[in-house]
């Protein structure tokens, strides 16, 4: 990309440059704010460096660039972290620069800034560059220190020191030193104090006077004097204020024109439009933004509302449509339709997709991407207006879920989630999302699926990084790494992308995950915690092209980074992984295989985590200083992490009462109870009725009394199969038998499968109702239900009557019974001693109106399971939230 480089001529700014070189940047421009005042050394701001400003005019003639500067007339009006335009702020300084360096310069892409740890001053960035449509380029940004500092004077940064305001750095013996020279004092004064070596802290800041991008020229200080501004006698503050100074030529020093750099001229004919006649002569390289007006002209039109990607079809529809559950589509292909549940501990979950008018209609035979932005644009609109019913608004989104018929179309559809999700209407941050492509149509939706889990308080911390950088991938737009909410930390799907270059990482499904995971391991660690002691559950999304081995491999990476066991696959590999000790209970993680992922990446990996820190802050139970240890060992108690196990069993699909063939149960121990092991006996038994029968397997997993995930697997299987299985070790399951997959069977059709399922579902359903009562919770407390379903094998419409049915009916036994103790049965639940619970309620009280049940979300998938044979037909998931 073509960049213009932000320099106030620290260190950061420049060595910035040298990394957008390294990373196959061009560098056409240079852009510098200083104060109104020449003789000022430094301004009373939270954004800019401005001491040394006088010597920054060189670096046109140094680098052979143009350099454009204005003076910084606006104040720090905006506090807060998170910023929005603010007239007679100083960032709109800045904005006011760059759009005149873009105006002069076309082809400008990209900005270079110093930002290593600053979010104040990365999201200032940030949020101009996204007015102007640049890209932020911070290639420093989470470095270590330490190696950092090293790396900058190895690469031939020569700096001196220009202000020191810490303890230990004095003004009369350290100011005008050489960095390098410094850097021994330095670490000695981080080991003993703990200042940030490179300054970060505002310890310190130096002035460049040479670096390896100084083609043409270096600076030499003649004269200075040191101007105390306080006179601690702990930590004095000082500056280096420049008298005299002068440019020495390096071709001259090393007699050849070998070094020269090109002309700004030459830098304006490579972005591919006329030349303009900037300067004539050497001097007139630094162009004074203030004094074009030109500048102010085009500052007024920034203001003007940016044009909508998505045209009218964000507005479109009748009144009555607006307001209504439902949105009319043109191409007579169905309805979008919106649903949505708010759950008692203040979380509200809505889902938007198209489904048919009725059984035989057909969806638009119209598959390009003006069908998938018009799909999108209805969904967001349907659900924003149910956000406002339930008096929300984008602002408290956490999480958005976006499904696409086709990967093909994602490009137009982000344009028209850009147009309506904007950080105008997110003041407290953008949500995360995670986008996989699944088979809608073959499940008999549309083109797109959307939902969105929102919370109704605006207490969520949000982590949005737009800036490129070697940390992790940039988000550039409005979607976020990370949202914090309640103790829990929803992450956004990471896929495997090299954080600077931005391009997916070649060398297979193995070195994909361990790329995702070490980018979902740096996203982590901003927020105190790891994957391999908080994570809570993880979904993994297998693009179908990775096949079973490439899906074991992935699955091998995780494991081992997860138990701390590294591996030597290549640069990406987990050889990189910092060093920690894993949690002692495994987290819960399914494999979805899915038919397409951005960049056509292999995998996609959405973590879940939990945060002691936020979680106790939440809940009101911040530390004193006082605090006795053993209150303090109880809090992290009430937040541990613990598995929940449901013993797995074997069903009877065809058997439309529920009654159940039990083969097996697994112990809270692990071990094995066969209870039907002659196999003669069972196919004898069963003969007239179906050959098939489904395996039912649920976990759970539970951070102490505030947050529950489980699942429920359901995978067919043949009953000769399922009855081998039943006396073989645990070890031998997964080589027992054909893959259900590759069986023929009526089942397998999609037309015939929705009964054979029903009994299925209700054992899913009853089963994650147990893991709800063990771990302390209600159906009235889950906050969302995810159903990942085989798309050949059962309808969207069919799934979900079977489903509310089972929810219904369980959910109303669970949360009406008089105490925990709830039993398995064959039947439905039991309590100890046999008697229906159910059968216990009134009547009126046996079925849960479906108006106050959890909404599901339907997702059809190719393939999933708990683990990458991906061997299941049906996954039901599960999170729940303790009340607040």
């Amino acid at each position: 990309m073509k960049v213009v480089a932000l320099v106030s001529g620290g260190k950061d700014s420049c060595y910035n440059m040298m990394q957008c070189r390294k990373y196959g940047h061009e560098i056409v421009a240079l852009a510098n704010l200083l104060p109104c005042n020449e003789d000022v050394d430094e301004l009373d701001s939270y954004m800019y460096q401005t001491v040394g400003h006088q010597l920054v005019a060189t670096y046109a003639e140094c680098m052979g660039l143009p350099l454009f500067r204005k003076r910084i007339t606006g104040k720090t009006r905006s506090k807060g972290l998170i910023y929005q335009r603010t007239d007679g702020d100083e960032v709109e300084d800045m904005e006011i620069l760059l759009r005149e360096v873009k105006r002069r310069f076309p082809c400008v892409e990209a900005v270079s800034t110093g930002a290593i740890a600053s979010d104040y001053q990365r999201l200032r960035v940030e949020n101009v560059c996204s007015r102007l449509g640049l890209v932020s380029l911070a290639f420093l940004w989470k470095r270590n220190q330490d190696e950092l500092l090293q790396e900058m004077i190895d690469g031939g940064i020569h700096a001196v020191l220009v202000k020191v305001a810490v303890l230990g750095l004095n003004p009369k013996t350290h100011l005008g030193k050489d960095l390098a020279s410094m850097k021994p004092h330095l670490d000695r004064l981080a080991e003993l104090y703990g200042i940030n070596v490179c300054g970060e802290g505002g310890e310190y800041e130096t002035l460049t006077l040479d670096c390896p991008l100084f083609k043409s020229a270096r600076i030499v200080i003649d004269e200075y004097e040191i101007r105390l501004h306080s006179l601690d006698s702990i930590s004095s503050v000082g500056v280096l204020h420049p008298k005299s100074f002068h440019v020495e030529h390096k071709q001259a020093v090393c007699g050849g024109a070998e070094n020269a750099e090109a002309s700004p001229n030459d830098a304006q004919s490579r972005c591919g439009f006329p030349t303009l006649d900037l300067i004539e002569e050497a001097h007139s390289q630094v162009i004074d933004v203030d004094n074009l007006s030109i500048a102010t002209e085009e500052g007024h039109r920034v203001n003007a509302a940016p044009a909508d990607p998505a045209g009218s079809a964000i507005g479109s529809g009748t009144e009555a449509e607006r307001g209504g559950g439902v949105c009319g589509n043109d191409d007579g292909g169905g309805v979008m339709e919106v649903l949505s549940w708010k759950q008692s501990s203040g979380y509200t979950l809505i889902r938007s997709r198209r489904r048919k008018h009725k059984e035989g209609d057909k969806l638009s035979s119209v598959d390009d991407s003006e069908a998938t932005k018009q799909d999108l644009a209805n969904a967001l609109r349907l659900i924003e207006h149910e956000l406002q019913a339930c008096d929300l608004g984008w602002k408290h989104v956490l999480y958005i879920h976006l499904y696409l018929a086709d990967m093909r179309h994602f490009v137009p559809a982000n344009e028209v989630y850009k147009a309506v999700i904007t950080e105008g209407k997110c003041t407290q941050g953008v949500p995360s999302r995670c986008t996989v492509e699944v088979p809608l149509k073959a499940a008999g939706g549309g083109n797109v699926m959307v939902d969105v889990l929102a919370a109704n308080d605006e207490s969520k911390r949000v982590l949005h990084v737009q800036s490129i950088s070697p940390w992790a991938p940039s988000c550039i737009g409005p979607y976020s790494q990370a949202t914090l909410h309640g103790g829990v930390l929803h992450m956004a799907g990471q896929i495997p992308l090299d954080p600077a270059s931005m391009v997916i990482v070649k060398g297979g499904p193995r070195v994909e995950m361990a790329r995702a995971l070490l980018s979902c391991e740096a996203v982590a660690e901003t927020f105190g915690v790891s994957l391999r002691r908080q994570l809570l559950c993880c979904t993994v999304y297998c693009a179908s092209a990775a096949g079973a081995n490439g899906r074991e491999e992935m699955e091998a990476e995780l494991r081992g980074f997860l138990h701390g066991v590294d591996s030597a696959d290549g640069p990406h590999a987990t050889t990189d992984y910092k060093v920690g000790k894993p949690s002692n209970c495994e987290p819960l993680i399914r494999y979805v295989v899915v038919s397409g992922l951005p960049k056509a990446a292999l995998v996609e990996v959405q973590p879940v985590l939990v945060t002691l820190a936020e979680a106790t802050s939440v809940h009101s139970k911040i530390q004193e200083e006082e605090e006795e240890e053993e209150e303090e060992e109880e809090r992290i108690k009430s937040w541990a992490l613990r598995r929940i196990n449901i013993p797995s069993s074997v069903v009877r699909s065809s058997d439309a009462d529920g009654t159940t063939v039990r083969l097996w149960k697994s112990g809270d121990d692990g071990t094995e109870r066969v209870e039907v092991v002659d196999s003669d006996s069972i196919l004898e038994s069963h003969s007239n009725a179906t050959t098939r029968v489904t395996e039912i397997s649920c976990q759970g997993i539970a951070a102490g009394r505030e947050v529950v995930c489980a699942v429920a697997f359901a995978r067919e299987r043949c009953l000769e199969e399922a009855a081998a299985v039943a006396v073989s070790p645990q070890s031998e399951r997964s080589s027992a038998g054909a893959d259900p997959n590759e069986c023929e069977c009526p089942s397998r059709h999609p037309r015939n499968s929705a009964h054979l399922w029903r009994t299925s579902i209700h054992s899913c359903v009853e089963k994650l109702g147990r893991a709800l009562v063990e771990s302390g919770f209600r159906w009235a407390d889950v906050t969302v239900i995810r159903v990942y379903f085989v798309a050949r094998h059962l309808e969207l419409r069919d799934l979900e009557t079977a489903l509310t049915s089972s929810i219904s009916s369980i959910a109303c036994a669970r949360d009406h019974c008089e105490n925990g103790n709830v039993i398995e049965g064959e039947s439905g639940i039991e309590r100890s001693g046999g008697n229906s619970s159910l059968q216990q309620l009134p009547a009126k009280e046996k079925c849960l109106p479906p108006s106050t049940l959890p909404t599901a979300v339907l997702v059809p998938v190719e393939a999933v399971g708990l683990n990458a044979s991906a061997d299941a037909q049906l996954a039901i998931e599960i999170t729940a939230n303790a009340p607040r």
